[in-house]
């Protein structure tokens, strides 16, 4: 969001921006009592009141020490995590749940030895060898050394990221240049590539219905 923030700032210095924290129930909820414009948060979002325009996917991967045993493979599968300790939320939401489905799939279930609803916490204590974590891999880009992120499965974890709003919601010229900002920065943010200066509104941007 600091990139988002600020390019939106430097087009529109004049309009105040409000970012808060929500878990995705909360979030649906305010925006349908107009309570909030948008909520970036986690597709699908099915709500016949709710709209959203896509702003970028990202992958989630297994997080291991350096010193790690699977730290040295290239991927990891299901059967590799069977006998591994594993660092996770106590009540995992839907941020996990491209990882809950995978390992439900393949029926395999590793040892939760440490639970933490700290994402910086998991992978410092996956650092310093005390099992394996599950993060977003650009969460690792500022993590420094030490650190393995390890694709899961043979074609990886995708989530899609949405920005959500009401439906009924008249689209100004400023939302709509929000939104843009937001394809460009959380799209390059979430892929790993740079950003993109240029704010034409491209057609994807285009109200997209109930989502």
């Amino acid at each position: 969001m600091p990139l988002t923030a600020t390019a939106f700032h430097t087009r529109y210095p004049a309009t105040n921006l409000s970012i808060i924290t929500l878990d995705q129930a909360d979030a649906i909820e305010r925006l349908t009592r107009r309570d909030l414009d948008f909520a970036l948060t986690l597709a699908p979002v099915r709500h016949k009141a709710i709209a959203a325009a896509e702003a970028g996917r990202d992958e989630v991967v297994v997080v291991a020490g350096e010193q790690s045993p699977v730290g040295r493979l290239s991927r990891v599968r299901a059967n590799d995590l069977q006998s591994q300790a594993m660092i996770l939320p106590p009540n995992p939401n839907s941020d996990y749940a491209v990882w809950s489905a995978f390992m439900l799939e393949s029926g395999v279930f590793p040892r939760i030895t440490l639970e933490t609803d700290s994402l910086e916490l998991a992978i410092a204590l996956a650092r310093a060898g005390l099992g394996l974590t599950v993060a977003p891999r650009w969460a690792m880009i500022s993590m420094g050394k030490g650190l393995a992120a390890l694709k899961v499965g043979d074609s990886g974890l995708w989530r899609t990221w949405v920005v959500a709003y009401p439906a009924s919601m008249r689209l100004t010229s400023i939302h709509r240049a929000f939104l843009l900002i937001c394809s460009e920065q959380l799209g390059a943010a979430l892929s790993g590539a740079p950003a993109k200066d240029d704010l034409e509104t491209p057609a994807s941007l285009e109200r997209t219905g109930a989502a």
